[in-house]
């Protein structure tokens, strides 16, 4: 079946490759000099913008799965969007950086647990920074995707208990898992900021219609959101620290997603867009291309500003080549593939049950009066075909 869909926000793609890219910077900072101030700034804390973000789009996306069809299709579209390329990456942590610096395939524990996502669950940093540190947000995220369908049900209905219930279970993580509480990537830890964005979703659908304001005005609230979202520690401290990134968050996706001010527009144009699109491989590879270049030796031969150029530049053309060419078709192949298995489904199901044709044994004779009847309509039958 298809699923109802909201309309695409160009400028909330767009703003997807500035929160990659820092990432990308801030792991060269513990190494590079040129960009090493960054250390002093809560770069990391663009991972869990993701999880906001991702809540906000897939309750935009998808408002309602009423029914099981529509659950499994949502599912299967998710494994679809980031299974092939966590694949990829993982494949090429083994075949580019040896056994002593990448997690060894005789663990075939931590390979099992990357394989099936479930690596952020563990509290040792060995298990959920295993072969590509990346992926443990992914873990994150497929567990994110589990529980939107529950979260989404009657969301209109429910949303006001959602919210302060997965505040709770962050707050009370350490009672709920307390051996794996003190791990930054266990995702009981992010359900909240996940649910933050679901309600942002309803709170856009809101606005959209009734809010009227020029661009100097949505420029004003655009470049506000940013404020709020650097100093969101300064300003949330104590017992509302807890609140800061996601209000801060939620803020900038909100203005985004209004797209009224000329920040907003400049995040929307189609370069920033395909910049936005390809962030998700840009994430995935850039650590791959890190390690490697140490491997190689590449911090010693080069210097602060052609390590950093190299790196940057083979990060940014392999996240665009693996986005062409192995995250976009493999999606594709793999929902193609449902769909048309779906379909096939519906058409046998909607087929009436065939109903086997009565035959007559040869050899059994037939009465003296069937045999005419017979012969009188194949002789009616002859003259008609003269006659046409």
């Amino acid at each position: 079946m298809s699923i109802p869909r909201g309309v695409v926000l160009p400028a909330v793609t767009g703003i997807r490759f500035p929160a990659a890219a820092l990432v990308l910077i801030g792991h060269a900072a513990m190494f590079n000099a040129w960009v090493a101030p960054l250390n002093d700034y809560f770069w990391a804390d663009a991972v869990p913008f993701f999880f906001l973000l991702s809540g906000f789009i897939l309750a935009h996306v998808y408002p309602s799965l009423d029914n099981w069809a529509a659950r499994k299709q949502f599912l299967v579209a998710r494994i679809a969007r980031i299974y092939p390329l966590h694949l990829a990456t993982f494949l090429l942590v083994v075949l580019l950086l040896p056994p002593d610096v990448r997690t060894s395939l005789e663990k075939p524990i931590r390979v099992l647990k990357n394989l099936t996502l479930t690596q952020s669950w563990s509290s040792k940093a060995d298990v959920f920074f295993s072969f590509n540190p990346p992926a443990w947000s992914l873990s994150v995220e497929f567990f994110l995707y589990a529980c939107f369908p529950l979260l989404i049900y009657k969301w209109r209905r429910v949303w006001w208990l959602w919210l302060p219930a997965t505040y709770l279970v962050v707050m009370n993580v350490h009672h709920l898992m307390p051996r794996a509480a003190t791990s930054g990537t266990l995702p009981l830890r992010y359900i909240f900021l996940f649910t933050v964005g679901m309600a942002a979703a309803s709170v856009y659908r809101w606005l959209q219609p009734r809010v009227h304001y020029g661009r100097l005005v949505g420029t004003m609230l655009e470049l506000g959101a940013g404020v709020l979202l650097f100093y969101r520690h300064s300003l949330f401290s104590g017992h509302f620290a807890a609140m800061g990134a996601p209000l801060a968050y939620a803020s900038v996706v909100l203005v985004m997603a209004l797209g009224r001010g000329w920040i907003a527009q400049l995040f929307a144009t189609r370069p920033l867009v395909v910049l936005g699109e390809s962030s998700f491989a840009l994430y995935m590879f850039h650590h791959v291309v890190l390690r490697w270049m140490n491997v190689v030796g590449m911090q010693e031969a080069l210097s602060a500003g052609a390590y950093l150029l190299f790196y940057v530049t083979v990060s940014m053309v392999g996240a665009l080549a693996l986005w062409r060419y192995v995250e976009c078709p493999a999606r594709n192949w793999i929902m193609a593939r449902y769909k048309a298995r779906q379909a096939k489904s519906a058409a046998q199901a909607a087929e009436p049950l065939a109903q086997p044709a009565a035959t007559v044994d040869p050899r059994v004779p037939q009465p003296h009066f069937l045999r005419k009847a017979d012969e009188q309509t194949t002789k009616a039958g002859r003259s008609e075909s003269v006659a046409d």
